[in-house]
Protein backbone atom coordinates (compact mmCIF):
# COMPACT_ATOMS: atom_id res chain seq x y z
CA UNK A 1 0.00 0.00 0.00
CA UNK A 2 2.88 2.22 -0.78
CA UNK A 3 4.00 2.54 3.15
CA UNK A 4 7.00 0.03 3.22
CA UNK A 5 9.43 2.87 4.85
CA UNK A 6 6.68 3.23 7.74
CA UNK A 7 6.28 -0.20 7.97
CA UNK A 8 10.17 -0.77 8.58
CA UNK A 9 10.37 2.09 10.91
CA UNK A 10 7.73 0.30 13.15
CA UNK A 11 9.66 -3.10 12.54
CA UNK A 12 13.05 -1.44 13.93
CA UNK A 13 10.86 0.37 17.03
CA UNK A 14 9.41 -2.98 18.06
CA UNK A 15 12.94 -4.37 17.93
CA UNK A 16 14.13 -1.39 20.09
CA UNK A 17 11.67 -2.46 22.53
CA UNK A 18 12.06 -6.18 22.49
CA UNK A 19 15.52 -5.52 22.90
CA UNK A 20 14.56 -2.95 25.92
CA UNK A 21 12.81 -6.13 28.28
CA UNK A 22 15.36 -9.17 26.57
CA UNK A 23 12.94 -10.93 24.64
CA UNK A 24 14.91 -12.34 21.96
CA UNK A 25 11.62 -13.96 20.13
CA UNK A 26 10.11 -10.59 19.77
CA UNK A 27 13.20 -9.35 18.71
CA UNK A 28 13.91 -11.99 16.23
CA UNK A 29 10.34 -11.85 14.38
CA UNK A 30 10.88 -7.58 14.08
CA UNK A 31 14.35 -8.11 12.56
CA UNK A 32 12.98 -11.05 9.99
CA UNK A 33 10.09 -8.75 9.22
CA UNK A 34 12.06 -5.77 8.44
CA UNK A 35 13.79 -8.19 6.43
CA UNK A 36 10.88 -8.78 4.35
CA UNK A 37 10.18 -5.11 4.21
CA UNK A 38 13.37 -4.02 2.83
CA UNK A 39 12.93 -4.76 -0.54
CA UNK A 40 9.73 -3.00 -0.94
CA UNK A 41 11.44 0.13 1.35
CA UNK A 42 14.55 0.35 -0.08
CA UNK A 43 14.27 -1.17 -4.01
CA UNK A 44 17.73 -2.29 -5.21
CA UNK A 45 19.80 -1.89 -2.03
CA UNK A 46 17.02 -3.76 0.18
CA UNK A 47 17.43 -7.09 -1.45
CA UNK A 48 20.95 -7.18 -0.52
CA UNK A 49 20.51 -5.48 2.93
CA UNK A 50 17.66 -8.43 3.47
CA UNK A 51 20.26 -11.29 3.06
CA UNK A 52 22.59 -9.84 5.42
CA UNK A 53 20.38 -9.21 8.10
CA UNK A 54 18.76 -12.93 7.22
CA UNK A 55 22.27 -14.38 7.10
CA UNK A 56 23.22 -12.45 11.19
CA UNK A 57 19.69 -14.14 12.49
CA UNK A 58 20.19 -17.63 10.92
CA UNK A 59 24.07 -17.29 12.16
CA UNK A 60 23.08 -16.84 16.03
CA UNK A 61 20.23 -19.06 17.24
CA UNK A 62 19.48 -19.44 20.87
CA UNK A 63 17.02 -21.71 22.94
CA UNK A 64 14.05 -19.02 22.72
CA UNK A 65 14.16 -18.15 19.19
CA UNK A 66 10.60 -19.87 17.53
CA UNK A 67 10.51 -23.04 15.59
CA UNK A 68 8.54 -21.38 12.58
CA UNK A 69 11.25 -18.36 12.53
CA UNK A 70 13.63 -21.01 11.66
CA UNK A 71 11.26 -22.28 8.97
CA UNK A 72 10.71 -18.55 7.96
CA UNK A 73 14.30 -17.77 7.41
CA UNK A 74 15.05 -20.80 4.92
CA UNK A 75 11.88 -19.84 3.06
CA UNK A 76 12.65 -16.38 2.91
CA UNK A 77 16.02 -17.23 1.88
CA UNK A 78 14.53 -18.83 -1.12
CA UNK A 79 12.56 -15.77 -1.85
CA UNK A 80 15.28 -13.42 -1.84
CA UNK A 81 17.07 -15.98 -3.68
CA UNK A 82 14.51 -16.07 -6.73
CA UNK A 83 14.24 -12.50 -7.00
CA UNK A 84 11.76 -9.93 -4.90
CA UNK A 85 9.85 -7.92 -7.46
CA UNK A 86 7.75 -5.29 -6.07
CA UNK A 87 4.67 -5.19 -7.83
CA UNK A 88 3.80 -8.29 -6.36
CA UNK A 89 3.00 -7.08 -2.92
CA UNK A 90 4.66 -7.83 -0.04
CA UNK A 91 5.40 -11.63 0.18
CA UNK A 92 5.79 -12.37 3.52
CA UNK A 93 2.13 -12.47 4.55
CA UNK A 94 1.03 -14.58 1.48
CA UNK A 95 3.44 -16.72 2.20
CA UNK A 96 2.50 -17.24 6.04
CA UNK A 97 5.76 -15.66 7.49
CA UNK A 98 4.72 -13.70 10.05
CA UNK A 99 4.50 -14.40 13.67
CA UNK A 100 1.10 -16.54 14.42
CA UNK A 101 -0.86 -16.30 17.16
CA UNK A 102 1.01 -18.60 19.53
CA UNK A 103 4.28 -17.04 18.30
CA UNK A 104 2.40 -13.77 19.51
CA UNK A 105 1.56 -14.97 22.83
CA UNK A 106 4.96 -16.34 23.89
CA UNK A 107 7.36 -14.34 25.33
CA UNK A 108 11.25 -15.17 24.83
CA UNK A 109 12.65 -13.63 28.27
CA UNK A 110 14.72 -15.12 30.46
CA UNK A 111 13.37 -16.63 33.65
CA UNK A 112 15.02 -16.27 37.04
CA UNK A 113 15.31 -19.63 38.63
CA UNK A 114 12.62 -20.80 41.15
CA UNK A 115 14.03 -20.90 44.78
CA UNK A 116 13.41 -24.58 46.00
CA UNK A 117 10.32 -25.57 47.78
CA UNK A 118 10.59 -25.32 51.34
CA UNK A 119 9.97 -28.58 53.37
Amino acid sequence: NGRASQALGLCEEAARLFISYGDRRGEDWARFLRCTLLPYALPGAGVEEARAELARLAASPHPMRDGRLEDSLDTYAVVLGRGVDPAEGWQAWRLALVPNLHSREIMGVPMPPTPPAAV
